[in-house]
């Protein structure tokens, strides 16, 4: 199983959203397996949540682009935002 077991909750923000039938039914089958690879339950939302999370901190294109914007106090660098990144892929012609 990729996802890891899920830390300890920090000071939450909702976020609302609506999914396909089938992708939510995908979320809940992989939260059975969630249970059974931890021997832990977990619901859905929070399920969801953490894949973000994880996602978020291991996409490598996402993790480069913020340190450079951290370490340009934030502003926007042309052509290095997440828009351009969407687009960053092997046989993509420039």
């Amino acid at each position: 199983m990729k996802l890891k077991p899920a830390p300890k909750p920090t000071t939450p923000r909702e976020l609302r959203l609506r999914l396909e039938a089938n992708i939510y039914g995908e979320l809940e089958a992989y939260a059975q397996l969630y249970e059974v690879e931890y021997d832990n339950a977990i619901e859905v939302p929070k399920l969801a949540a953490e894949i973000l999370r994880q996602f978020l901190q291991t996409d490598r294109a996402f993790r480069s682009w913020k340190r450079q914007q951290d370490s340009e106090g934030g502003r926007p660098s042309h052509g290095n935002g997440p828009e351009a990144l969407a687009g960053d892929h092997e046989g993509d012609s420039p």
